[in-house]
């Protein structure tokens, strides 16, 4: 069959369908001569090729039918040549002439050993080796390639040509619009968008106003370049691929529309605008006080993210000839959306769109391929990035150059370079070798992780108001500086002005009397200055504490690197001089316990009994609403006052469980405080990046992305099962008549009994959780604390305290071994009574208090604090601390990097001549700071390889070894748990030594599956029967619509039974259309997942669920705006929304989509429902989401129902 040639475009390269042709032909052509002194670029821009007429390049390197007649001999030979052609065009190894005649050599010697793949449109492709199969459908597909080796395979590049990318500078289009043609143009169907498609939009980019900057151009991208795309297919007389989908014109405008607030809270394009200005005055105004920084604005709040895609498993060990590893064959690049996020100072001084963070997925295997491939320059948008730093499933990039295409490019980039760092500058920026050089080369490497940790630019503070001061410190005789005799390791002081500045930042309530942070090379903790008595003790000065200018003093302890600021060597930028609040001061309580604690209680000597009882209070506490579930479901058909009061209460009361299980209010506000949720106390805000697919060929999805767990504005259906669960609550529905509330009811409840009945993180009434300072007056005697809270408690008399007083158990995170609890004694006196919320502990003593808690030191560990009496009575603590390795026990099992930073002097500190010198700097420098990418894993003792990437210290291979073939085998059988690994070895049963007694974990175990067993039944089986009919007030609409009709029918007269037939008619329309829809709906969903592929859609990605479920929302408005029109005898747009809304929940009831309905008209229903209550009050999403129950009322509600 012949097949023609597409033309050639900027986007994945075209797969060549060649028929037959002469032989003579094809044996006369060789490579060389073909494709002599021409390198192959990647996505089209095949120099080569596109110099030629592409009828005579299609006769050249046609395959032959006719070789039959040759002899063996000959028939190797055509045909290692039409595969090797054939891969010139499809395969991104090869870059270079000589490569390839070396593959058609080998090729032509092994003909039967060796085959090149060919590529056919349409012909299958080719299996896949067994070893790199999935054998789970829940895992993504392996997407074709959208990178490219160039440079001797020295660069990795992104997504295009240089073609494309002196196109785009050319109309001189600012970094985040590049990076939307970037994410659009190297999605995973190739082909899809062409160079004239981005041209096109490119021309279409420049007629709006202000075209030049991120926030006219960067939401347009998506807009034209389809409009480009959509045009170019109807000249070519072709219908484009989304026009056979059912999302319509209509659909996208609604869904854009409705994401108006998501996009204003996380779209980041005005911010890169001000970070782009900020950067060009060079003034520091990233970190917010520059000369021109009025409003305390701060950069580095936006994220730019890569997602690595693994093609198939990179071989363990990289090949011997390195620069020619295929790395296309393995891996490809998604790009994720920018989206605003958390800040840290790295992004803040060099600009958001210089920081990259590209993410491993978790099933990466570290390999000495994939360190390889973190070693080449990534070429993006014109730009050279490089990987500087992995990080917790992660590796970051940094732009350190502007690409040197060959030749130039005719456009080149003209994006501001100030404050541009290389590589090396950016090492001696954020840890300078001059004044550091006799740091251990682990600890120089891992600190530059203090760059790129999420923090808030507080205040700035002048060079002469930074102090230094001494640490306290146990002199044991041997001058060690062991950390466990430095009583106030990581604790400093603050002066009141700094305290007021960040309580007027962030808005708290109370000034914090302590705050995490850091200010140039110190971090840890920062204490309120106990006042101007204490000036001796801290060498304060009276000018320093009244001062309005914020004054910090600095332990040695804390200062982890040094920029000058000590010895007035160095004249410090104003990064170096801003301080980054990480937390202030809070108290929880209650504190909840953990597995590790609970079996360290059990070893120090209380009962468990005592333990279990606390367990079983908690949980009865906790789900003491399900046991009135089932009567009053039974007593639902009873129509009293009295009867609809109790439901109403207990629907309340519900929605107060619900909320507090999921932590609902707390969601919505990391929702709208983004990457403030940490500073503010609201939790860890979780990373984005396991939250989509990233590589996507949906093309509206593409478009508008949702933000994770937001609602659906279209239908009004929340993202998450707690949320969806409120509102139907709070809409008048209860889950024993409402499928829908039931069933996302008991998923609610299940997940809530698991949580409880096998994690084990149940409160202790008297408890509480603070940050640990060491005490500021040195008053505390050895064993003693201090502890005020803001916030009061009540004992076990019921009497009200604020100040704790008597024997306390002391522990923390992680808590190991026995000795990581250690019982003290809190006292009493007014001298400690600012210190709020905060546990103070005492400086004297053989060594620091908080070191006997697993290690723990002051620079920002939570202390947790226990006084229930029957845990604290029987307790004793460990007569020794055991989780302090011994000297030997380092030397025996450890091996130590004893290099200093001094041997990246050379490194760090030589300008090269040349640029293959900088490269081979560059690689020096990644082959120490990138090991873990290649590191094979190991186990060993806990706290000492916890701290590994500081102290240097890593298992010795013979030790790692030994260790795994005595333990690798054993299996701890407690909690149900079997013999079987994950790959399905069975090993040895650990037997639990007669003198420990009875596990604790394997009672609360076996405690736990009854509790979920009796659980279970107590919301009953399906609340309805399958014959029961639909709620009379959703159906409401329908039947009054349907009596409408039969009134008009009985009435005889002839416009009033046109009238009625019309309706007829029309409703009939509706109802078909509908039916349609919802089936249509449930293929989407289903195909959707697949093409992603999953094999069911709930195992999709939040925000790949969220966008498909919005585009089927969507879909449905805008049929019925099409139907307000097409069915007008059925009245305005509002009354047939309702009336849809009516039909499509009575023609799905009972039946597997009963979903349905609630995914496109959630807010519909709901509004029925409130509305038939005739008590109901109307409000926006942006009041309702803030609403939350008052405590009392919730308190109130359960007296009155106990």
């Amino acid at each position: 069959m012949q097949q023609t040639v597409p033309e050639q475009s900027s986007g994945e390269v075209t797969a060549l369908n060649m028929s037959d042709t002469d032989d003579n032909t094809l044996a006369s052509t060789s490579a060389a001569g073909l494709f002599a002194g021409k390198k192959r670029e990647r996505f089209g821009a095949l120099d080569g090729v596109q110099e030629r007429d592409p009828k005579r390049l299609r006769e050249s390197l046609r395959p032959n039918s006719a070789i039959r007649s040759k002899t063996p001999e000959a028939v190797a030979e055509v045909t290692a040549q039409e595969s090797m052609n054939t891969n010139l065009i499809s395969d991104p190894s090869f870059h270079d002439v000589d490569e390839l005649q070396e593959e058609y050599a080998a090729a032509v010697a092994h003909n039967t050993k060796k085959e090149f793949p060919t590529l056919s449109k349409d012909a299958p492709p080719a299996p896949v080796p067994a070893q790199h199969q999935r054998t789970s459908s829940t895992k993504k597909k392996s997407p074709p390639s959208n990178i490219h080796i160039t440079d001797g395979a020295r660069s990795v590049h992104l997504g295009w040509s240089s073609e494309v990318q002196s196109l785009l500078n050319g109309f001189s289009l600012p970094w985040a619009t590049q990076w939307e043609f970037l994410r659009f143009y190297s999605r995973v169907d190739a082909g899809y968008y062409e160079i004239d498609d981005v041209r096109n939009a490119c021309i279409a980019l420049k007629d709006i106003p202000n075209y030049t900057t991120n926030a006219a151009s960067a939401p347009r991208v998506f807009e034209f370049l389809k409009n480009a795309r959509d045009a170019r297919l109807a000249l070519l007389g072709e219908s484009s691929d989304h026009a056979t989908k059912i999302r319509t014109e209509a659909a996208s405008r609604i869904k854009h529309e409705s994401m108006r607030t998501e996009r204003i809270l996380s779209d980041p394009w005005d911010e890169l605008d001000r970070e782009e200005k900020a950067i060009s005055l060079g003034d520091g105004s990233g970190h917010g006080f520059g000369v021109s920084n009025t409003d305390h604005w701060y950069g580095g709040k936006v994220r730019f993210g890569l997602k690595l895609i693994i093609k198939n498993k990179p071989p363990a060990k990289a090949s011997h000839t390195r620069e020619r590893v295929n790395f296309s064959f393995f891996f490809a690049l998604g790009v994720e959306k920018p989206r605003l996020s958390d800040s840290n100072r790295i992004a803040r001084e060099i600009g958001s769109r210089r920081v990259i963070k590209l993410t491993l997925p978790d099933s990466v295997s570290e390999s000495e391929s994939l360190g390889e491939f973190f070693r080449r320059k990534f070429v993006i948008l014109g730009k050279v990035f490089q990987a500087f730093f992995p990080r917790e499933g992660s590796c970051y990039l940094v732009e350190t150059a502007d690409y040197n295409y060959d030749p130039p490019l005719p456009n080149p980039s003209a994006f501001c370079n100030i404050g541009r760092k290389a590589l090396v500058e950016l090492f001696r920026w954020m840890n300078p070798l001059e004044f550091n050089i006799n740091q251990p080369l682990a600890k120089y490497t891992s600190r530059i992780a203090l760059g790129l940790s999420n923090s808030l630019p507080a205040f700035l503070v002048k060079r002469e108001s930074i102090r230094f001061i001494d640490d306290i410190v146990v002199d044991d005789g041997t001058a060690s500086g062991a950390s466990h005799l430095i009583m106030t390791d990581g604790a400093g002081f603050m002066n009141d002005a700094a305290a007021r500045a960040v309580q007027n930042l962030c808005q708290l309530q109370r000034k914090p009397v302590a705050m995490q942070g850091r200010l140039g090379g110190a971090k840890g903790m920062f204490v309120l200055h106990p006042g101007l008595e204490h000036a001796t003790y801290t060498g304060a000065a009276a000018a320093d504490l009244n001062s309005d200018e914020p004054v910090l003093w600095c332990r040695r302890s804390q200062v982890k690197i040094k920029y000058g600021l000590e010895d007035q060597q160095a004249s410090p930028e104003i990064g170096h001089r801003t301080f980054d609040l990480l937390r202030s001061s809070k108290v929880t309580l209650p504190a909840r316990l953990s597995e590790q604690i609970m079996q360290c209680l059990s070893h120090g000597g209380v009962p468990h009994e005592v333990l279990l009882r606390i367990f079983h209070q908690q949980v009865d506490s906790e789900l003491r609403i399900l046991d009135e579930y089932l009567p009053l479901s039974d007593s639902r058909f009873d129509q009293s006052d009295q009867a609809e009061i109790k439901r109403e209460s207990f629907a309340i009361r519900l929605y107060d469980f619900v909320s507090g299980a999921e932590s609902v209010p707390q969601a919505r506000l990391r929702r709208q405080t983004l990457g403030l949720s940490r500073v503010l106390g609201l939790g860890e805000q979780e990373d984005q990046s396991d939250w989509t697919h990233a590589i996507d060929d949906n093309d509206d999805d593409l478009g508008d992305q949702s933000t994770a767990w937001a609602p659906d504005l279209v239908s009004g259906q929340p993202s998450s099962l707690a949320e969806t669960v409120l509102l139907l609550l709070e809409a008048g529905f209860y889950p024993w008549d409402t499928r829908i509330l039931w069933k996302k009811l008991q998923q609610c409840v299940t997940t809530k009994v698991n949580s409880l009945t096998t994690k084990y993180k149940f409160h202790v009434p008297m408890s509480a959780e603070a940050f640990a300072i060491p005490d500021p007056f040195g008053k505390l005697e050895e064993g003693q604390i201090f502890f005020r809270s803001s916030e009061t408690w009540s004992d076990e008399f019921g009497d009200c305290h604020d100040i704790l007083e008597g024997d306390v158990l002391v522990t923390r995170h992680p808590c190991m071994v026995a000795s990581d609890i250690r019982k003290l004694r809190a006292i009493n006196h007014p001298m400690f009574h600012m210190y709020t919320d905060v546990v103070l502990f005492s400086v004297k003593g053989e060594r620091s208090a908080l070191s006997w808690l697993g290690g723990g030191d002051y620079d920002g560990d939570t202390a947790r604090l226990i006084w229930q009496p029957e845990i604290v009575d029987p307790f004793t603590n460990s007569p020794s601390c055991r989780g302090e390795p011994s000297p030997e026990f380092i030397q025996q099992n450890f091996q130590q990097e004893v290099r200093p930073a001094a041997s990246l002097e050379s490194v760090l500190l030589h300008v090269p001549p040349n640029a293959v010198a900088e490269d081979k700097r560059d690689r020096d420098l990644q082959d120490v700071v990138l090991p873990s990418l290649i590191a094979n894993a190991q186990v060993g003792a806990f706290c000492t390889i916890l701290d590994a990437a500081k102290s240097g210290l890593t298992v010795l291979p013979s030790v790692s070894s030994k260790d795994r073939r005595k333990f690798a085998h054993l299996r701890y059988t407690h909690r149900g748990e079997t013999l079987k690994d994950e790959q399905g070895r069975i090993g040895k049963p650990l037997d639990r030594p007669f003198p420990l007694g009875p596990d604790l974990l394997d009672q609360l175990y076996q405690d736990g599956e009854a509790i979920k067993q009796e659980k279970a039944a107590l919301l009953g089986d399906e609340p309805l029967p399958t014959n029961t009919p639909p709620s009379a007030t959703l159906l409401g609409p329908q039947q009054r619509r349907e009596s409408s009709i039969q009134r008009l029918e009985m009435l005889g007269v002839p416009d009033a039974v046109a009238h009625a037939a019309t309706q007829k008619q029309h409703l009939n329309l509706m109802r078909t259309t509908l039916a349609r829809m919802a089936d249509e709906a449930k293929d989407f969903r289903s195909s959707e997942a697949q093409k992603r592929g999953f094999d069911h859609f709930t195992n999709l990605p939040i925000i790949d669920r969220q966008d498909i479920l919005r585009s089927i929302s969507a879909d449905y408005v805008a049929a019925i705006e099409s139907l307000s029109d097409e069915c007008w005898s059925l009245g305005d747009q509002e009354a047939i929304q309702r009336l849809a809304a009516s039909c499509i929940f009575s023609s799905t009831y009972n039946k597997k989509s009963y979903r349905y309905p609630w995914d496109v008209a959630f807010r519909d229903l709901c509004a029925l429902q409130a509305q038939s209550t005739k008590t109901y009050s109307t409000v926006t999403q942006s009041f309702a989401e803030r609403f939350v129950l008052m405590k009392r009322s919730v308190q109130l509600l359960k007296s009155a129902s106990a």
